[in-house]
């Protein structure tokens, strides 16, 4: 075989490799963006428990209150991470048993752990959100 031979074979092979190794990216990415889109629907349910339970004087009593963690405890429950789920369970518990400052101290807990969470997986800085809430 000629030296020109051999560089249409290497080029070719490049070309090819090149279009699998882009593709597979392609697939990859599509992945996570279509997971982090879920994963902040599932968080912006959780904050709107927060901050329904935030603006209402007896936010457990009102009507729209279950639906509402209804729908953020499904979500969570699809999307999220494993101590994100364990968390929501004890949120629940709390509920049950009544003990509202541990009810409102998990679901601060839960919406720092998801945000913290989501930003490691945009890679963005973590926030000190705990430290400022209390001042």
């Amino acid at each position: 075989m000629s030296p020109s031979n051999w560089i249409a074979i290497i080029s070719v092979s490049a070309v090819i490799a090149g279009w699998f190794i882009n593709s597979y990216l392609a697939r990859k990415n599509s992945t996570v963006n279509t997971r982090i889109k879920y994963r902040v629907e599932a968080l912006r349910k959780v904050l709107e428990v927060y901050l329904f339970i935030k603006d209402n004087k007896e936010p457990y009593t009102n009507t729209k209150f279950k639906p509402l963690l209804e729908t953020a405890r499904f979500n969570m429950q699809l999307f999220g991470m494993n101590n994100e789920v364990a968390l929501f369970e004890k949120l629940i518990e709390s509920l049950e048993k009544s003990d509202n400052v541990q009810f409102k101290d998990n679901l601060f807990s839960l919406t720092e752990l998801c945000l913290d969470n989501l930003r490691k997986e945009l890679r963005l800085k973590k926030l000190n959100i705990r430290n400022k809430a209390k001042k």
